[in-house]
């Protein structure tokens, strides 16, 4: 995995998601979205069917196996980094790892790791981006590290 975009705000993951894959002309896969195409049921559906812990366990075994995947940009929400077991096969992988926060919500402790596994600089503040604003700074985020 080249390119991995945090979102804080799951609501807008999907416009995000798009609009990244125009800005970069790569393919972007949002997690929750994979797992609902390979379960065939909905994030709620599979909590309600297998429960909270079983549904974190499918979502670590597809990050890892999406993880693997190249020139490919993965969008997942925040709290997948929550989990140990995550954030370390994520920094294993060396990808470039980019956090959309939301200022209002964020947890400052975590926040605080984010930044300090990943960079102050590649964790960008989207609570008054417009989605499309916040997929640009995603896109010249990874382009300034291409650059480099």
């Amino acid at each position: 995995m080249d390119l991995v975009v945090v979102n804080f705000m799951e609501d807008n993951q999907a416009g995000v998601s798009r609009l990244i894959s125009e800005f970069l002309h790569r393919p972007v896969t949002d997690l929750n979205q994979e797992i609902v195409n390979l379960s065939g049921q909905t994030m709620d559906e599979l909590t309600m069917s297998r429960g909270e812990e079983n549904l974190r366990q499918i979502e670590h075994d597809v990050f890892g196996a999406k993880l693997a995947e190249r020139n490919v940009v993965l969008t997942a929400p925040s709290h997948v980094l929550t989990r140990y077991e995550n954030l370390k096969m994520l920094q294993e992988t060396g990808a470039f790892v980019v956090v959309l926060k939301d200022q209002k919500a964020a947890d400052k402790a975590f926040e605080a790791m984010l930044e300090e596994s990943f960079g102050h600089d590649r964790v960008i503040d989207a609570a008054e981006l417009s989605t499309k604003e916040a997929a640009r700074r995603v896109a010249a985020c990874w382009s300034t590290q291409k650059a480099a």
